[in-house]
């Protein structure tokens, strides 16, 4: 065979190999991004800061106690030193401060011990 009659089929060839790969697609990096947090959704960043007037971003996810301390500031209220003392923030069940601080304050009330109880198995030599 010649180079003449080689030339049209790897065109051909070529613009075949093209379209089918145009078909096909690619997943760079995974579809699975964990998202950006920016803000919690549930509660403030900082409690003792929220409840001196520092407010940040509001969110209607937040809970009602602290969208009243809220709704007072924007309303030109103030909350008193006594006040800001006496907020105590809500969390979400699934914050791991929260927990820590409830599961001590109920052992001191019932006159408990906590016991640290260990998910792992500890290896023998």
């Amino acid at each position: 065979m010649n180079d003449r009659s080689r030339t049209p089929a790897r065109s051909i060839s070529a613009l075949l190999l093209i379209a089918v790969l145009s078909l096909v697609t690619a997943q760079a990096c995974g579809p699975f991004f964990s998202p950006d947090v920016f803000v919690l959704k549930m509660r403030p960043d900082k409690p003792k800061d929220f409840a001196a007037g520092s407010l940040g971003v509001l969110l209607p996810t937040y809970p009602r106690q602290d969208l009243i301390v809220a709704f007072r500031y924007l309303n030109g209220g103030t909350l008193s030193q006594q006040e800001q003392r006496a907020y105590e923030p809500t969390y979400a069940g699934d914050d791991p401060e929260e927990y820590r601080r409830w599961s001590t304050d109920d052992a001191q009330d019932f006159g408990l011990s906590l016991i640290h109880i260990s998910m792992w198995k500890p290896v023998r030599p």
